[in-house]
């Protein structure tokens, strides 16, 4: 597991003190958490997220953009049903009761969790999968349940994710980037900052598309703010047929962790159609184009249904293929082809070290992944009026600020980093570490 550190040296005779990003609710800034990509145990199509209940053990569950919330198996056998939720075109069926938990999210193996919704929110505890009590848990898959991180919730269920606490300075919303990745871990980063925001709308081939409200309102930390629907961006072009006969529609599109390995047409009135071609298009960017197989080897297709509405999915690679950015604040959906992307300035860095050169005056060195794609690292301290910009010397993998400027009675320094690759994208992290005396 690649768990970043920072490292603080009090003075050059003493050991260092590590601080694990991983294990601690201390830090400022957006909080990263992995998002597991292992087709041996759960099959191309599966991203997982290691969530606990309360005082239990980080367990794995299907990390699902397309679904409203968690719904858990992991000690609600035995309750009694008062809802039920179905998937898809109509199955599986959920059978559940709602329950106050806290969610921790956090990293497989891991003693506790990175972040935590800090009290009780409701989760759905299943009790029958299509009418059926006597299922094992975990699933065939090693699965605990899902974990719904879609937003069409309502205000006393909705997705675990807007609940947990964020810094003031951070905008509500998240990043998925396990884009180009068929193993190992991809992340996911909870909160956006302003740079942030503004490096991946500006990265080549964003595409940025306006989510559609729901209607309902889901619960946040500490308030209450507008769902989108489950096809999170409405007003998408969806042509698609077969044989030569092409049928184009407005529909809304659901981006969906949970997908598979099909793109599916959910509608009713054009019948069952396998395969199909199908292009995905916003206001004349075509952003899906799959000739009769998907990326993941599946098959696009058209089910006559009418659960869940009209709409389309285009199944989970699109996650593969694509960095995905939620911003619930301003209702708003950046879609980054992952060939615009590069992994050195979306690799994490690996440590960080502080060194005191005298009163109010330190050095902060650091490495990134891909030394032959870096161009640039700057260093950005404070803000408005008093933001100050430091350019590091780069050498290889390393790179070195010195003369960074505080006030001689600081104990904390917050700081920005940002990479420039040879490709002119950039990307920002912000980091808040003590400072050594």
């Amino acid at each position: 597991m690649n768990v970043r550190r920072i490292s603080l040296f009090v003075g050059a005779l003493c050991a260092p003190v590590l601080l694990h990003a991983a294990d601690s609710d201390a830090a400022d800034g957006p909080k990263t958490i992995p998002i597991y990509i292992n087709p041996a145990t759960y099959g191309p199509s599966k991203y997982t997220i290691y969530a606990s209940l309360g005082d239990g053990p980080l367990r794995p569950y299907l990390f699902d953009t397309g679904s409203p919330n968690l719904f858990t198996f992991a000690d609600a056998q035995g309750g009694t049903a008062t809802a039920s939720f179905a998937f898809g075109s109509g199955t599986p069926v959920y059978s559940y009761f709602p329950k106050g938990r806290i969610v921790g999210l956090g990293a497989a193996g891991g003693s506790r969790p990175i972040v935590s919704t800090k009290k009780a929110v409701n989760v759905a505890e299943v009790v029958a999968i299509d009418g059926n009590t006597n299922f094992a848990v975990p699933l065939g898959d090693g699965t605990y349940g899902d974990f719904g991180a879609g937003f069409y919730g309502t205000s006393k269920l909705a997705t675990v994710l807007a609940q947990i606490p964020l810094p003031k300075d951070l905008k509500l919303g998240y990043i998925v980037d396990v884009a180009g990745l068929n193993s190992g871990a991809g992340q996911l980063t909870l909160g956006l900052g302003r740079q942030t925001i503004k490096n991946l709308r500006d990265s080549p081939g964003a595409l940025t598309m306006r989510m559609t409200p729901s209607g309902d309102r889901i619960p946040t930390s500490d308030r209450f703010i507008p769902g989108y629907n489950k096809a999170q961006v409405g007003g998408t072009l969806v042509q698609f047929g077969q044989g030569g006969q092409t049928a184009t529609l407005t529909l809304g599109t659901v981006f969906d962790t949970g997908g598979g390995p099909n793109a599916i047409v959910y509608i009713t009135g054009f019948g069952k159609q396998v395969p199909i071609n199908l292009t995905i298009s916003y206001h004349g960017s075509t952003f899906i184009q799959d000739n009769g197989t998907t990326p993941w080897s599946g098959t696009p297709q058209v089910i006559d249904t009418s659960v869940g509405g009209p709409r389309v999915n285009p199944g989970g690679s699109i996650y593969q293929k694509n960095i995905i950015m939620f911003d619930l604040a301003d209702g708003l959906l950046t879609l980054v082809p992952a060939s615009g992307t590069s992994p050195a300035v979306f690799g994490k860095p690996r440590t960080i070290l502080v060194t005191r050169l005298g009163p109010g005056f330190y050095q902060l060195d650091g490495r990134v992944r891909d030394s032959n794609g870096v161009r640039v690292v700057s260093i950005s301290t404070g803000q408005g009026e008093s933001e100050r910009l430091y350019r590091a010397r780069l050498r290889g993998g390393s790179w070195t600020a010195p003369g960074i400027r505080t006030p001689d009675s600081a104990t904390m320094l917050k700081f920005d980093v940002t990479v420039l690759d040879r490709q002119g994208q950039t990307a920002t992290r912000t980091y808040r570490v003590r400072l050594p005396r």
